[in-house]
């Protein structure tokens, strides 16, 4: 019975390994970047509910479907914000809260 010895990786092959913690760094974008991503796009759907609901208003158009799904797309990307932004409150009330 033959066994081979395991060889030492080369240098060149370690440097080939990429580390996790690199690849998530290279990911990451900023708190503050996400949150006002998040803002624009429910002030997006918003703006185009109100400009459906303009449209039918003057005759523009006559699919009352598309006005009230864009209206309740609104609604809950609005009431999502209003309970991320509540929560966020809550933890920085309760950090504040913090006996040091």
């Amino acid at each position: 019975m033959n066994i081979e010895s395991i060889s030492p990786m080369a240098n060149d092959e370690v440097t080939k390994v990429t580390p996790v913690m690199q690849i998530q760094q290279s990911q990451k974008t900023d708190f503050m970047d996400h949150m006002v991503n998040l803002v624009s796009d429910m002030n997006s759907t918003v703006n185009t509910a109100d400009n459906k609901l303009k449209e039918y208003a003057v005759g523009e158009t006559t699919n009352i479907h598309d006005v009230l799904l864009s209206i309740e797309k609104a609604k809950l990307s609005f009431e999502l914000g209003l309970q991320v932004r509540n929560r966020l409150l809550e933890g920085y009330q309760e950090i504040m809260r913090m006996q040091v």
